[in-house]
């Protein structure tokens, strides 16, 4: 039962409007709101934290070369949405997606065997996607300019720093069975939100 209130919790935090959410906070210096920027935006923080507990259970020494990928995605990314060369989309929703997708294979993934089976081309495609849908979705409202650029490399320092603490807390819990299925309980908490997220919007769109 306190996991299914945690769960609807979750999802209720992740139901927000665009505009709110990607508003900057007054007072605090555009460098620093683009930092929060991630923190800040449910669907960014469901995939980024489930993306590093994932990574964090594959001995993340052999899958380095994805977590620079990510970073370089990112950086491209957030290029494009700095100089509006994408199409406004929902990328929020590509966002859940992939956290169900991510969540689904550390839950799967979460026994020794196979883990370690995983390609490297996997993880790297998956924190590809993940990165430039991140830079996608981070356009930030009422700022141009440099002001704009500022924000974006904020918004890229928060990302990659999320990341790298999330796969460091997954790797410390890798070394004990306990810990490998607490992992997979807070991912499977990530995966649920999401999805209660893409039902409520698929629901939206038949009505």
């Amino acid at each position: 039962m306190t996991r299914i209130k945690y769960t609807i919790l979750l999802a209720g935090l992740v139901i927000s409007q665009n505009a709110f959410a990607h508003s900057p906070i007054k007072g605090i210096g555009f460098l620093f709101n683009g930092m929060l920027h991630p923190f800040l935006i449910p669907a960014h923080v469901l995939v980024i934290v489930a993306l590093g507990f994932w990574i964090g259970q594959l001995q993340p020494i052999k899958h380095r070369v994805s977590i620079l990928l990510y970073l370089f995605s990112l950086i491209a990314g957030l290029t494009l949405s700095a100089f509006d060369l994408m199409p406004e989309y929902n990328w929020s929703l590509i966002l859940l997606v992939l956290t169900v997708i991510i969540g689904i294979s550390t839950f799967i993934g979460i026994s020794t065997w196979v883990a370690n089976s995983v390609p490297v081309a996997v993880t790297s495609l998956i924190c590809i996607i993940v990165a430039l849908v991140i830079g996608l979705d981070s356009q930030v409202e009422d700022l141009t300019g440099s002001t704009r650029i500022i924000s974006l490399v904020g918004n890229g320092v928060g990302s990659y720093l999320m990341l790298l603490y999330a796969i460091a807390i997954s790797e410390t819990m890798s070394v004990k069975r306990w810990q490998q299925i607490g992992i997979r309980v807070l991912t499977s908490w990530l995966s649920a939100s999401a999805l209660m997220v893409l039902a409520l919007n698929f629901s939206s769109l038949g009505k």
